[in-house]
């Protein structure tokens, strides 16, 4: 029995190491692309990216892929922070084929040919059973990497349950609730937040009565002191209410409650209940505040084009719609004619929806050209070189637009 055992380990890791030199197959979209652009605020380098991918879809299984991440979508639409937030995002979908469907479950004995290599975890190996993970994360980057950008990796494994996160997002489709998973652990991505779980391992009976003996917690929802006045949160602390906290009275308190960070003891969070220790509880008071600092360096909105701007570093002007050219054939030139009053160390750069540079230009240029197709979008960004100057100073423009060598009424 032992030696059936070891043949199939043996076989499951020539499997992986198979996998690793293998390239995936990945959907080409109708216009060519092998990702999709799911939401779209701004450049790369000033939005957050997220990127899903999936491990376990076959071929005939890409839309229920599709419909996973659209869930996803949606829950960080209407999940605070991220709802008041969400133009700081940028979100993209690469889908994935892979042979069979379904992850592997070493433990099980069950081991599947996916294109990412994802696994449940082997409590033999010293992993919680229910942590996914992949055998090739180099691979998921790769995949990831085929989009425009990206911030966060989040893979979604067509499996029941489970789910898991480091460095990458994984998680099953299957649990009820799936998507608050991402909401969560985009917490932990974005604002450092630390898990409030007073286990980690909670089947087994010995993980129980562990101890918290390290040092001040980097977290910003965790501690170790029980000291008012050395509370991370302080200014959060409902007024009369004593540290330690052990009474969620009244109902919402702030304080210190013992629990988090995996251990029972001698570790504290700010309250009873929050989205990084329950999944179907919204945030608490002090890691929605901190959530939501953390996304404001992101949320810039994407502005139109008008005949009077103030423009800001790294905003994202959208150039209207070309509605009567074709497909087929892009505009012989839309100009962009540069206005006085430009900063002599700024850029101005037209940008495509897929983040291409298509023109280029400083202050003492004229103008800027490009082709512009039907329906795609393309934005204007004006972007400070001097790296000295902080933030830099917002500069007013009167920008001119042609298409086709008409000029466009700007309001």
């Amino acid at each position: 029995m032992r030696t059936s055992f070891n043949i199939i380990l043996v076989a499951f890791l020539l499997l992986s190491q198979a996998a690793a030199f293998a390239q995936p197959r990945i959907v080409t979209t109708a216009d060519g692309k092998k990702y999709t652009r799911i939401m779209l605020n701004g450049a790369t380098d000033a939005k957050y990216d997220i990127v899903f991918i999936g491990d376990g879809f076959t071929a005939s299984q890409q839309a229920l892929f599709n419909s996973k991440v659209d869930e996803a979508v949606q829950e960080l639409r209407t999940t605070p922070p991220y709802a008041t937030a969400i133009k700081a995002f940028n979100i993209w979908r690469v889908n994935v084929i892979s042979e069979e469907s379904g992850i592997s479950d070493p433990q099980a004995g069950i081991y599947r040919n996916t294109a990412l290599s994802c696994r449940l975890g082997n409590t033999s190996w010293n992993e919680a059973k229910r942590c996914i993970t992949s055998d090739n994360k180099a691979l998921c980057y790769q995949v990831a990497g085929i989009a425009p950008g990206y911030n966060a990796v989040v893979v979604f494994a067509n499996t029941e349950s489970g789910g898991c996160a480091s460095d990458i997002v994984f998680t099953s489709i299957g649990d009820d609730g799936f998507q608050k998973v991402i909401t969560h652990e985009l917490g932990h991505k974005i604002g450092k937040l630390g898990d409030e779980y007073t286990c980690y391992i909670c089947d087994d009976p010995t993980d129980g009565g562990r101890v918290y003996s390290g040092g001040e917690p980097e977290e910003p929802n965790l501690t170790a002191t029980i000291r008012s006045e050395d509370l991370k949160w302080r200014r959060f602390v409902t007024a009369g209410v004593p540290i330690p906290t052990y009474t969620d009275v009244p109902v919402g308190v702030v304080g210190a409650v013992e629990g988090g960070g995996y251990y029972p003891k001698k570790i504290y969070r700010p309250q009873f209940h929050c989205h990084m220790k329950e999944l179907e509880k919204p945030f608490c008071a002090v890691c929605y505040d901190h959530l939501s600092s953390c996304l404001q360096q992101y949320n810039a909105n994407i502005r139109r084009l008008r005949q009077n701007m103030i423009v800001h570093e790294n905003d994202m002007i959208k150039i209207p719609f070309c509605f009567d050219c074709s497909y087929e054939k892009p505009l012989a030139a839309t100009k962009l004619v540069l206005p006085d009053g430009i900063a002599e160390n700024s850029t101005v750069e037209i940008i495509d929806e897929d983040m291409n540079i298509l023109a280029r230009g400083t202050p003492a240029s004229t103008s800027l050209q490009f082709d512009q197709k039907a329906q795609k979008e393309y934005f204007i960004r004006i972007r400070s070189d001097n790296k000295n100057n902080g933030d830099a100073t917002p500069q007013k423009i009167t920008p001119s637009l042609f298409q086709n060598s008409r000029p466009l009424k700007l309001q």
